[in-house]
């Protein structure tokens, strides 16, 4: 069985916009801000993200759950 990304599910969407985390103060990773920047261009799959940015899913598994978790990120 192919995993389909954190969690089960294959939408992942942004609760505010890159802009609105720098209007706030708000500090982001490098790793993050590429991972918003993907969710914003439609790519969801945790595989597809680790392809296109060259990094372990392991780093992404972490890096979307710590946005999951903060509440920057949703899932549907």
């Amino acid at each position: 069985m192919v995993n389909k990304g954190i969690l089960g599910c294959k939408n992942l969407r942004q609760r505010i916009n890159r802009e609105e985390f720098w209007r706030m103060g708000i500090p982001l990773n490098l790793v993050e801000e590429k991972v918003l920047q993907l969710i914003d261009a439609g790519v969801y799959q945790i595989d597809e993200m680790s392809n296109i940015l060259g990094l372990h899913r392991k780093l992404l598994d972490i890096t979307i759950a710590d946005l999951y978790v903060k509440e920057f990120i949703t899932t549907t």
